[in-house]
């Protein structure tokens, strides 16, 4: 029992220090979409290479329940977490070439969210990350992932 409550404790303060917002504001805005183009960190290792740390924010507010990631060729996202999320929401990862979806976190054999690739290819992809508007009114998810060759 105190275990759990030293680990509350610990994840709030891990929440302040991030930066992750617990009102009950979800925290889309147009500054953040700016902020959200240009990456957070660079030199991030993933998948034996190193590239760009991206984030990319969905909130259940009107225009920002969809956001595409999307790449050129020569280059691959991958490496994608759960930055922070307020639930209850509904979300998925679609492949807007074939409609399907290729990540959602209730999916029957759901592939592991770090293991997803987006691979720019020749001609481009792109993903789209999308919160069901039918989620709670707070609902946000935020996704990481880096932008490598």
């Amino acid at each position: 029992m105190k275990i759990s409550k030293h680990l509350s404790i610990l994840g709030f303060i891990f929440a302040l220090f991030a930066g992750v917002s617990l009102s009950a504001q979800a925290p889309c805005s147009a500054a953040l979409r700016t902020k959200e183009m240009t990456p957070i960190r660079t030199g991030e290792a993933c998948d034996g290479t190193t590239g760009n740390y991206l984030e990319r924010t969905v909130c259940n507010s009107p225009g920002y329940t969809e956001y595409a990631i999307s790449l050129p060729a020569g280059r691959k996202a991958s490496c994608f977490q759960i930055v922070a999320q307020r639930t209850p929401n509904k979300w998925k990862i679609i492949d807007e070439s074939t409609g399907a979806t290729v990540y959602s976190p209730v999916m029957p054999r759901a592939p592991m969210l770090s293991r997803l690739v987006l691979d720019g290819g020749t001609t481009g992809k792109t993903f789209r990350l999308m919160l069901d508007p039918s989620s709670a009114a707070t609902a946000f998810v935020k996704l990481g992932f880096v932008d490598h060759p």
